[in-house]
């Protein structure tokens, strides 16, 4: 989970913290696939990679992203919205940058990495669910060529391409580039007004490539068993272009406004060809006002918490000292932080910093000196947290 602390226009309204009192917990930028996604998948193997029985059967790549290891028991993959739990995953870990191949080849007597089903070569939808059968990750497609995949690229968090191959490693290749979700925000209350001054959701598409892209025929959704919810009139994006949708269910306002709404409290964004095959997909949690969620680095990236960065490039994040400090005492950087931090603490007088979880709770203190000082923050949860030093307060991301 990334996010950053910034200036007071945006500010998450920290002075209603209170250390008596509990904070209501919330997930921002909890896209499921910055940690575990869908990586790339075969539905017409005939030559590509074999299994242990030297079958050349359909495959799903799993790819876990995070610095974390994941248990992957009792997660489920299926290619039915309707049946999610055809195939359960065992009691198996995927370490961190560690792929792990599923082969639907409808043998599942043939181990524990063989499903009961199979892909259609002509089309259809894969799913990733957590043990609470709620999608991890998403992937609707058509008819694809023999020995050709379907993967993100870039690896591990771009939208879904055409690759050449890269069977149980790095997706380092793709034959399809185009336009993406570059940036999202679903509770705007000032950041940007569509043209009848209305503060309304909205997305950003990019396009990456080098070449004008006509939008027209190609589908937006909220909802990934309606992937033709909006449909782009004819609108062409040119290389390096930015593009904004508003998600107001404005029926009757010309310009490109859909029919449904984000939600605040967490959605899906599907972008989809005009054959509905996806090509970028986004699951995200409930939201902050005023704060959005984006690519970075701009366009290729994970989605990230930001600053935001309407029709234009999502810049680099902003520190506690670029935005929350007026004093210039204290400064953390880098924040978002892993691992490590460091802080500087411009005061001859010794303090205490204390973070705080989003339910009041105190996961750590440190005891700050004059000059700057390394803290470790390995073994602590990913997560928003509060951070005080005497009167001050502000946000730390672990991710």
């Amino acid at each position: 989970m990334h996010t950053f602390l910034r200036n007071s226009t945006f500010l998450f309204a920290l002075s209603v913290f209170s250390l008596g009192n509990a904070v209501e917990a919330f997930a921002q930028c909890e896209t499921y696939f910055n940690n575990l996604v869908i990586n790339e998948f075969m539905a017409a193997n005939s030559s590509t990679a074999a299994d242990e029985f030297g079958e050349f059967d359909d495959w799903v790549e799993i790819y876990n992203s995070s610095n974390e290891a994941i248990n992957m028991n009792g997660y489920f993959l299926s290619d039915s919205r309707s049946d999610r739990t055809k195939y359960v995953f065992p009691d198996v870990t995927l370490e961190s940058d560690d792929y792990l191949i599923i082969w639907c080849d409808n043998q599942p007597d043939q181990g524990l990495f063989h499903t009961e089903f199979a892909l259609s070569a002509d089309g259809e939808v894969i799913g990733l669910y957590n043990p609470d059968t709620n999608a991890v990750d998403l992937a609707r497609f058509k008819s694809i060529p023999s020995n050709i995949s379907m993967g993100r690229f870039p690896n591990g968090s771009g939208p879904f391409k055409i690759l050449i191959p890269t069977f149980n490693a790095p997706n380092i290749n793709s034959v399809d580039v185009g336009i993406v979700i570059n940036e999202y925000q679903a509770i705007n209350q000032t950041t940007a007004d569509d043209q009848w001054g209305g503060f309304e959701d909205w997305i950003e598409f990019y396009n990456n490539s080098s070449q004008p892209i006509n939008l027209g025929g190609y589908f937006l959704s909220d909802e990934f068993g309606n992937p033709t919810s909006f449909e782009f009139p004819d609108t062409v994006m040119q290389p390096g272009g930015y593009l904004i949708v508003w998600c107001d269910m404005g029926l009757m306002e010309p310009g490109l406004h859909t029919f449904f709404f984000l939600g605040g409290d967490g959605d899906d964004i599907i972008f989809s060809n005009p054959d509905t095959v996806t090509i970028d997909y986004v699951r995200f949690e409930q939201q902050i006002s005023d704060d959005s969620e984006g690519r970075y680095p701009n366009g290729t990236g994970p989605f990230v918490c930001m600053a935001p960065t309407w029709q234009a490039n999502n810049g680099p994040f902003l520190g506690l000292h670029d935005a929350v400090d007026p004093s210039g005492k204290l400064k953390i950087w880098p924040n978002p932080a892993q691992g490590s931090t460091r802080i500087a603490w411009n005061d001859s007088e010794s303090a205490i910093l204390r973070l705080f979880d989003l339910q009041g709770r105190e996961a750590a203190n440190y005891q700050l000196r004059n000059g700057e000082q390394e803290i470790d923050i390995n073994g602590m949860d990913a997560g928003i947290y509060i951070l005080q030093v005497n009167n001050f307060s502000g946000k730390l991301i672990i991710y």
